[in-house]
């Protein structure tokens, strides 16, 4: 309600002062010839005087109360003031006085400090006739903290090699770990590199790599250069296959006699052979307990070439006498077709073999 009342007295002062800027304006462009007389001034003046009187008694009486209650409370502050700052001016001498007592005390101590130390001398002098007992009690108290400070001097040094333990048994745990990531990472790159690959198997290795390998864990380090010599020395063997077949093929395809042996001996068909070489996949790098393993697959693996070269052979002896004449034409087409095939063959090694080499390096 307040509020409310106190609104409304604004909104009639905003009225009032509207209406005498108003009464203003039209006092000054007002077109009346007569200027207003000095009393007409007056009077304007003292109406004015009332209304602003009138507001002002109405706000007034509107806050009474509430100044009546700032009154007090500012009294009731003063008077707090002037309390606080008695107890201050009591608080600062009583602070003067305990000083000065405080320094008194200390000197006192320091007095009896001195009194003390005098008689502790004296009791010392008076004791050096007893000089065999004292000295060898400060020879134990001595003792003891030597022993007191070695041994803290000993748990701290545990405790630091301790520290120290268990740093380089965390650095080893994640360095293992870290190689054993690596391990199954190369792993799973050569299953991935080397799991679908087909190509021809090399030739069985020696006695004392088997020996060798027979006796060491199968790292993928070996396996890759394992791998690389046999695509190498298959690679060789592909060469030769493929001279003895651009040197050899016309004689023996010179006569009906000759191509009867061939066909006896398997030979007469060279798409066939070399279908046989390119079916032979080599073996997948996988995780052998073993290297004897490979060695074994790697025999089984390249029995087809073994057995095409120990034909080939058989085949050469009964026509050494021969003389070389120049094949038919269908013998050239087969010569040229099982060549450009073992070309795409020894492309596909050279690939292989480049991969490894990238494999190994890496």
């Amino acid at each position: 309600m307040r509020d409310a009342s106190v609104h409304h007295m604004l909104n009639e002062l905003v009225d009032l002062s509207h209406s005498i800027a108003a009464l203003l304006d039209e006092g000054q462009i007002s077109s009346h010839p007569d200027v207003p007389s000095a009393g007409d001034r007056q009077q304007e003046a003292s109406l004015k005087t009332l209304e602003i009187e009138r507001i002002v008694r109405r706000v007034e009486a509107h806050f009474i109360d509430r100044i009546q209650l700032l009154e007090t409370v500012n009294a009731s502050l003063t008077k707090e003031v002037q309390e606080l700052r008695e107890v201050l001016a009591t608080q600062r001498t009583n602070d003067a006085a305990g000083q000065a007592s405080v320094l008194r005390d200390v000197c006192g101590r320091l007095r009896e400090e001195s009194q003390t130390l005098d008689l502790l001398d004296k009791v010392s002098s008076d004791e050096t006739g007893n000089g065999a007992a004292v000295s060898e009690a400060e020879h134990l108290r001595r003792v003891l903290v030597a022993e007191k400070r070695q041994r803290l001097r000993v748990e701290e040094q545990t405790q630091s090699l301790a520290e120290q333990h268990a740093r380089v048994v965390g650095t080893l745990e994640r360095r293992l770990k870290r190689q054993e990531e690596q391990l199954y990472d190369l792993i799973a790159a050569i299953e991935r590199s080397y799991g679908g690959g087909s190509s021809v198997t090399a030739a069985p290795l020696t006695g004392s790599t088997e020996r060798g390998s027979s006796h060491r864990f199968a790292t993928p380090r070996r396996l890759l250069r394992q791998q690389l010599a046999q695509h190498q020395q298959t690679q060789r063997a592909l060469q030769q296959y493929k001279e003895s077949l651009c040197f050899e093929l016309p004689s023996l395809v010179e006569s009906g006699e000759m191509a009867a042996t061939m066909k006896e001996l398997g030979l007469d068909d060279v798409q066939h052979t070399l279908e046989s070489i390119r079916l032979s996949k080599p073996l997948a790098a996988q995780k052998h307990n073993h290297d004897q393993e490979a060695a074994q697959e790697t025999l089984v693996a390249c029995s087809p070439l073994r057995a095409v070269r120990e034909q080939q052979a058989a085949a050469r002896s009964p026509v050494d006498g021969l003389q070389a004449s120049a094949p038919p034409p269908v013998a050239h087409r087969a010569v040229l077709t099982s060549a450009s095939d073992v070309d795409e063959i020894t492309a596909f090694l050279e690939n292989i073999t480049k991969e490894l080499e990238n494999l190994d390096a890496q």
